[in-house]
């Protein structure tokens, strides 16, 4: 005689399901990863365009005004002593400015300009 088959049993049952929430929970972990990482390289990109904003007004011996527009308005703004260069200490300076976020790493340019 042929034994029925009736289903799973209810082990089967709990073991799928353990399989499938931890398939899920894998799945939710890596996606809040990727979102934090695409976040993260997106506020350093923008911080790296403000830094060369603010460079080039450095380099045009141009006051550097703080910008009213989110997200610029939450960076510090640090502009570096400028310094001679080696050679060229009576033509050349270098300059620089770090601009940073509260808890972020920072952005940090040096640049040359003529005295």
């Amino acid at each position: 005689m042929k034994k029925l088959d009736h289903g799973m049993t209810l082990l089967e049952v709990v073991i799928a399901i353990t399989i499938l929430l931890m398939g899920a929970g894998f799945m939710a972990q890596s996606n809040a990863v990727t979102f934090k990482y695409r976040n993260q390289s997106t506020e350093y990109k923008q911080m790296i365009f403000y830094a060369a904003g603010q460079m080039d007004a450095i380099i045009e011996k141009l006051t550097v005004s703080e910008s009213d527009y989110r997200p610029f308005n939450s960076y510090n703004v640090t502009s570096l002593p400028s310094v001679d260069v080696d050679g060229l200490g009576a033509y050349l300076e270098k300059v620089g400015v770090e601009v940073s976020l509260p808890g972020e790493r920072s952005v940090v340019i040096y640049s040359y300009r003529l005295k």
